[in-house]
């Protein structure tokens, strides 16, 4: 990296290490604390490295690569604090998709085909999104806060050709294993 954030990150690494289904950063706390002490007092970019080393933080996560169209990526699994990106598209799908399980519950229309024409859809659609409102829960809550896979996209979860009733087959299909 370049500018002020990768020399940040150059003084406070000591080193990075891959395995084949980890990356270990190993830390330098006491740098951190020399840059953001210098931060805070104005004092310029100086040297991290004039003060002791200290004790080393070894960071370690679990990542799995995947090939994509660009090359390959190298992929975070859910939950091992990754940032949260909440997908708008997704979220309103998701609450499409319990909406009209409720309209179906509550009105209790004689066919997928007149719960369609009440919502104002089609038929195909709506049987799709019919399937999302049977999601595992663990897989709506992270969709919900922002921590879906990366390659999961509103489209994609839409158009899969047929999501598995079971909940850990729904992970694994989906990409949250």
């Amino acid at each position: 990296k370049t500018g002020a954030s990768g020399q940040c990150c150059n003084r406070i690494l000591n080193c990075t290490t891959t395995g084949e289904d980890t990356v270990a950063l190993h830390v330098i706390p006491t740098r951190l604390g020399t840059i953001l002490r210098q931060i805070a007092g104005g004092h310029g970019q100086s040297d991290a490295n004039d003060e002791p080393d200290g004790e080393t933080v070894i960071h370690s996560v679990s990542v799995r690569v995947q090939r994509t169209s660009r090359g390959k990526r190298l992929i975070v699994p859910v939950g091992t604090g990754g940032t949260a990106k909440p997908n708008a598209s997704l979220i309103k799908q998701l609450a499409r998709a319990h909406q009209l399980q409720q309209r179906l519950l509550r009105e209790r229309p004689g066919s997928v085909q007149e719960l369609a024409k009440r919502a104002n859809l089609n038929r195909s659609y709506t049987t799709r999104l019919l399937r999302l409102s049977w999601l595992a829960p663990d897989i709506t809550q992270a969709i919900l806060r922002g921590y879906q896979p990366p390659a999961l996209t509103a489209d994609k979860l839409i158009r899969l050709p047929g999501i598995p009733i079971d909940w850990r087959a729904q992970k694994v299909a989906l990409g949250f294993n």
